[in-house]
């Protein structure tokens, strides 16, 4: 049977007193963390945190450190809440091997830049552009903004709502498929190709095939700024957005 492990940490950011509380029910089979973690709160400079731990799906360890509030020494409860300021992280131990998770948050009309070799890309920000990239895994993208996602074995799954591009737009793959939601007003002039898979789309755009591969190319509304979709070994769908 496969054991799951996660790893939770929770800090404030705030000056850092010189002793350490410590909240929440001790495991004595896990007392070096109740030495570490103040350590690691203390040589960071970090006056307070909270750290779960939950294995096969069981809470078997929960406790705060240091101070919630340094000014009236609050302890630093396992359920205090903090800010999350830019990002958290959630380690996830399986049979020895390690899955971390970064939650980001972007402040509205911010460019998103997300990069990373094993792993996926998952952002829903309506009012921020993105250009997303990974190696080996799955990209899934919603936004109004203009976007760009590229990769080398996976998935492209985006909706776009935006109309008013200014400059070309691309999503690549080498092994993988792209399926493109984009409104039925969007002014565009779109080209999608590959080797090997299927080419379909919404906007009666012929497909055409040889020897080496499939294509279709024209303009959706009059035209406009480009729109390419590349693959080598998979499907590409262009597809309308449903009317709300």
């Amino acid at each position: 049977m496969r054991s799951f492990l996660t790893l939770a940490l929770f800090l404030a950011l705030a000056a850092t007193p010189a002793l350490f509380a410590q909240t929440g029910l001790a495991v004595p089979e896990l007392a070096s963390l109740d030495r570490d973690i103040p350590a690691l709160l203390s040589a960071n400079h970090i006056p307070g945190g909270a750290v779960a731990i939950v294995k096969d799906g069981r809470l078997v360890f929960a406790r705060g450190y240091g101070y919630a509030e340094s000014a009236t020494s609050q302890a630093f409860q396992p359920d205090s809440l903090c800010r999350i300021g830019s990002i958290s992280k959630t380690f996830t131990l399986t049979n020895n091997n390690i899955r971390v998770i970064y939650s980001v948050r972007v402040p509205a009309g911010v460019l998103f830049v997300p990069k990373t070799v094993n792993g996926n890309v998952t952002a829903g920000l309506p009012d921020s552009a993105i250009s997303a990239t990974t190696v080996n895994g799955r990209i899934v993208l919603s936004t109004t903004q203009p976007t760009d996602a590229h990769l080398v074995n996976g998935t492209i799954l985006a909706t776009l709502g935006d109309t008013a591009w200014e400059d070309s737009r691309a999503f690549s793959a080498v092994n993988g498929t792209i399926d493109l939601e984009v409104p039925a007003s969007l002014h565009a002039s779109v080209r999608a190709s590959n080797i090997w898979g299927s080419l379909t789309n919404d906007f009666s755009i012929p497909v055409h095939r040889n020897l080496v591969g499939s294509w279709f190319e024209g303009s959706l509304n009059g035209g406009g700024p480009r729109l390419l979709l590349t693959t080598v070994n998979g499907s590409i769908h262009l597809r309308q957005l449903p009317v709300e």
